[in-house]
């Protein structure tokens, strides 16, 4: 019991020292408003389990995920794999699919905001990934407070941009929510640094396609902002530290992902992100 009280305790005082910070910093984005423009990037809540301590450690959102359809072995290691081995764990982790963390998720606190994001499934061909996603879309529309996309194609390299395979993938998404009581937003996330032209082209895909928000790699943010304009607001993932958060933020990116950057300086990242903005 003194063990429970004392945990309870460090999340109180912990989310006390975070609210000091993040006083007057509150962020509305598509009709959600954030305490604060700071969360946690994907690869490292992927089942949604914890997502409630990650708000008492001071992050505004959690981006859940990668999800697949089904479980199965994940096929990328990015940011979850470096804290993973910052502690010592095994760093082969298993995606335990859009069930379980829709199980997971019927257990938040309200006021919790949560994203979701989805993958195809492995060895998926680009019209298996346009259903692997249709089908994680439905299941997990209800449950979180938006779904983010990556732009990546199956069996491509990261930076290599397709839009037909976007207008077949991530279209039939925006078109699905049209039929819903409640259109949720939908947000597209390129997972690494691309080309200008490339980054030029899928800004004009999403704003043309109705995408609520593009997440970049945070060295791109100030492109993204000149090229999107006040049409469309920027996510920031994948900064180095929280000098690199801060400076996204600066350049015009309406929220910023934490990842990697949290195993080199720990869950104080957030109150130091914000205490440079």
């Amino acid at each position: 019991m003194r063990i429970i009280t004392s945990l309870q305790f460090t999340s109180l005082v912990r989310r006390f020292a975070t609210k000091r910070y993040a006083s007057g910093k509150e962020t509305e984005l598509f009709g959600i408003v954030f305490p604060h423009p700071v969360g946690l990037g994907s690869g490292i809540e992927r089942d949604a389990s914890c997502v409630n301590s990650w708000q008492d450690l001071g992050f505004s959102f959690v981006e859940v995920g990668p999800l697949t359809v089904s479980p199965q072995t994940c096929q990328r290691e990015a940011s979850g794999r470096r804290l993973r081995t910052a502690r010592g764990k095994d760093t082969r982790d298993i995606n335990p699919g859009v069930m379980r963390a829709i199980k997971n998720l019927g257990k938040r606190r309200p006021g919790t905001i949560v994203a979701g994001n989805l993958l195809y499934s492995r060895d998926s061909d680009p019209v298996q990934a346009a259903v692997d996603y249709k089908h994680s879309f439905a299941l997990l529309y209800e449950f979180v407070d938006y779904i983010v996309v990556p732009a990546n194609r199956p069996g491509h390299p990261a930076d290599d941009v397709d839009i037909p395979y976007l207008d077949a993938t991530v279209s039939p998404l925006l078109d699905f929510r049209i039929g819903m009581d409640v259109i949720k937003p939908v947000v597209l996330k390129l997972m690494t640094r691309v080309s200008e032209s490339d980054l030029e082209a899928v800004v004009d895909y999403s704003l043309r396609n109705g995408v609520d928000a593009l997440s970049v790699d945070a060295s791109q943010v100030r492109i993204a902002v000149a090229l999107a304009g006040t049409r469309m607001p920027i996510i920031a993932h994948s900064a180095r530290s929280a000098a690199h958060s801060a400076e996204a933020l600066s350049q015009g990116a309406a929220l910023v992902e934490v990842g990697a950057s949290l195993a080199l300086e720990g869950f104080s990242i957030v109150r130091k992100i914000l205490k440079r903005i």
